[in-house]
């Protein structure tokens, strides 16, 4: 899984919790002084199958992962 934060920089994540953990815990302001623009997930299944999603708040993207949960 792909969790990127456009201002900040792509991280990838093993599990939909440890994404989860990521977001709640990023600092909006880092790695610079401008605001987030969007959050967007990427979940890679074994089967090929590939959920591309973008949010425009923190709060909706873990709330989309939690579906997952």
């Amino acid at each position: 899984m792909n969790v990127t934060v456009l201002h900040g920089f792509s991280q990838q994540i093993a599990t939909i919790e440890q994404a989860i953990e990521y977001l709640h815990n990023y600092s909006d302001p880092q790695p610079s002084p401008t605001p987030v623009q969007k959050y967007e997930i990427d979940i890679r299944y074994n089967n090929g199958d590939t959920i591309h999603a973008i949010f425009q708040q923190k709060a909706e993207a873990i709330r989309f992962l939690r579906t997952f949960a």
